[in-house]
């Protein structure tokens, strides 16, 4: 159980939660080149800022992944909220969106 209140997710920013909820955008930076384990790939989320390093095998075997949050995105231990709540906070936060979007169609 996580002591993450709406409140606590409300504060937090938008596509933090977006992020969370459904999952990063990401686009790839160039592949930086032969590696000792193999050839490296850096992404990065076009929403949040999140950086992801892949490192494959000549094969195609994901050799090591790791990721660089930015400040404020991760939640304190024991933290992360169930996805409900999770998903109410995109709600809220992008209301006036959903309403613009609903009123158009």
């Amino acid at each position: 159980m996580s002591d993450v209140t709406l409140q606590d997710l409300l504060r937090r920013e938008a596509d933090f939660n977006l992020c969370s909820c459904f999952g990063h955008s990401w686009a790839l930076n160039r592949p930086e080149g032969l590696h000792s384990l193999g050839f490296r790939f850096r992404m990065y989320c076009q929403r949040c800022g999140t950086e992801r390093l892949d490192t494959l095998s000549g094969i195609g075997t994901l050799v090591t992944r790791s990721y660089t949050y930015p400040e404020g995105y991760l939640f304190k231990k024991g933290g992360r909220p169930e996805l409900s709540l999770l998903r109410l906070a995109v709600v809220r936060q992008n209301r006036k969106v959903l309403k613009k979007s609903r009123k158009a169609s």
